[in-house]
Parts: structure tokens; C-alpha cells; sequence
């Protein structure tokens, strides 16, 4: 496997995307009352330079899940933490590396539903533009949409690894790599 040369998205792009996004947000909603829920491990990078942006927020919390095996999604949810403030009647903000199959953000929303909340809200980095699994998800902030590559960088990783790279890049497999 090899990154493809340049970067789909380079760092500078990202930086200015996300103002835009933390832009926007602010202006539609009071983030002074906002509970931010952040889906780990992939947001992460995402989420800290989006919340750097943001006016105050009332919490930042997390929700740990994984979906994928190699460069597939395997269809099952493996949930290994979930956020542990009461969000019960407050409005939220899920932010989410990549919005790909559906599965993960669908069940992530599902259990926040759970919790009664007033209204939550979707932002992710990469939207793919492709059929997904779960086809009622619309995510109300969309950093970029792109054709259905295999991406890592910048927070989004192939078994654990690119996950540190400042910029976003195809990944690209040989027939050794499936």
C-alpha cells in the first residue's frame, strides 16, 4: 500500500474548512449551551481544531467505537466507551471523522437518541459520496465530500496507522494489501 501523491486535501485546506464549519455552526447555534460529543478515535484532530474555532461550549465528551477491519467496514459496532454527561434535553453536536457506510454514525445517533436530548446535530470531515448502508443519515456539516477512496490522515488511520499525518491522502492498496 501507498499514500498517493500530493494529498487529496493538504493542511491549509483542513484549517481553513474547519473555520468555515465553527463559522457557520456559531452563527445557527448558542454553543454557550452546547454539548459536544466527539467519536473517537478518528474526530479527534478534527474536533480539537474545530472546538479551537468555536465560541465556548458547555462540555466536550466522547463516544468510542470502531466499525472497520483493514480498509472494509466489517457492519458491527464494537463500542468501547460512551460519553458519560446527561444530555437529556440539551442540544448536541456529534462530530465525526467520515461519514462512509453509515453503520457507526447510525448507531452512534441512535443510542445519543436514547438519552432524550433536545436536538443533535451532525458535523463530519469527510462525507462519502456514495449509496451508504444506513441511507437516512444527512449530516447538517459537511467538511468535503469526496468519491469513495480509502483516506487517511489527519485523525482517520488504516489499522492504526497514518492517523498522525497533518494532511489527507487516498490510500491506495496493491492486490498483496486485500
Amino acid at each position: 500500500m501507498r499514500l498517493r501523491e500530493p494529498p487529496l486535501i493538504p493542511h491549509a485546506s483542513i484549517i481553513n474548512r474547519v473555520q468555515e464549519l465553527a463559522n457557520l455552526i456559531s452563527s445557527e447555534v448558542n454553543t454557550d449551551a452546547l454539548e459536544v460529543i466527539i467519536v473517537l478515535k478518528g474526530a479527534v484532530f478534527f474536533a480539537v481544531d474545530l472546538l479551537k474555532y468555536l465560541p465556548p461550549v458547555s462540555s466536550v465528551d466522547f463516544f468510542k467505537t470502531s466499525s472497520y477491519t483493514g480498509n472494509k467496514s466489517n457492519g458491527k459496532v464494537d463500542v468501547q466507551y460512551l460519553p458519560t454527561d446527561n444530555i437529556c434535553g440539551k442540544d448536541v453536536l456529534l462530530i465525526e471523522d467520515i461519514l462512509d457506510t453509515g453503520v457507526t454514525t447510525s448507531f452512534v445517533l441512535d443510542w445519543l437518541k436514547t438519552q432524550r436530548p433536545k436536538s443533535v446535530r451532525l458535523c463530519v470531515l469527510i462525507e462519502k459520496l456514495k449509496p451508504r448502508d444506513v441511507s437516512n443519515i444527512k449530516a447538517d456539516y459537511v467538511g468535503y465530500r469526496i468519491e469513495d477512496e480509502f483516506v487517511v490522515g489527519y485523525g482517520m488511520d488504516y489499522n492504526g496507522k497514518y492517523r498522525n499525518l497533518k494532511d489527507i491522502y487516498i490510500l491506495d492498496f496493491d492486490e498483496e494489501d486485500l
